[in-house]
């Protein structure tokens, strides 16, 4: 468990599948990714089953947490983080549900795992790779410190159209840590 002054990020269960089944209806969660809403929250289970007690491989770490905010006892966003060991990088990605967005919720969240990660492995470098037509996301981590590394066009297809992803890097080398 991670607190924040406003959060708790709990490590992602079971339990959370019912708890924010309603939350991965909203539609807008999957304009930028391949993924669609889950069908059932017996989907939901079997993922977060999976992830509960999937072995990671060798030289990677897998990170998930729920953000529960302190005053209202609700979850208001999602973030994982992979880690890359041998190379001292972690992968972070995140969603805010849509009832909590632009109150800092992400920020909030996404720094403290940045901090926990930088913690617990070392790590060098944060990367984040979004769809370019995200704005709101690039702006997010742009707000954080990340900096634009590349530009991928044609990155991915999906639901009929061509994805260009850039990929924005925290170099904590560069930077006080958080």
């Amino acid at each position: 468990m991670i607190a924040t002054p406003r959060l708790v990020l709990e490590p992602i269960s079971v339990k959370h599948a019912l708890a924010c089944f309603h939350d991965f209806q909203d539609h807008s969660l999957y304009s930028y990714v391949p993924q669609a809403a889950p069908a059932t929250v017996a989907e939901l289970e079997e993922r977060y089953a999976f992830l509960e007690q999937a072995k990671a491989p060798a030289g990677e770490v897998w990170l998930n947490w729920f953000g529960k905010s302190i005053s209202t006892k609700r979850y208001v966003c999602f973030v994982q983080a992979t880690v890359f060991l041998e190379k001292s990088t972690a992968l972070i990605a995140y969603q805010t549900f849509l009832p909590f967005r632009r109150r800092g919720f992400a920020t909030e969240a996404c720094l403290a795992v940045i901090q926990h990660i930088l913690e617990e492995y070392s790590i060098n470098l944060v990367v984040a790779e979004i769809d370019s037509r995200n704005e709101p996301s690039i702006r997010l981590v742009k707000s954080m410190g990340f900096l634009q590394r590349s530009f991928k066009p044609n990155a991915d297809f999906f639901k009929g159209m061509p994805s260009d992803e850039v990929e924005m890097v925290l170099d904590l080398r560069m930077k006080a840590p958080l």
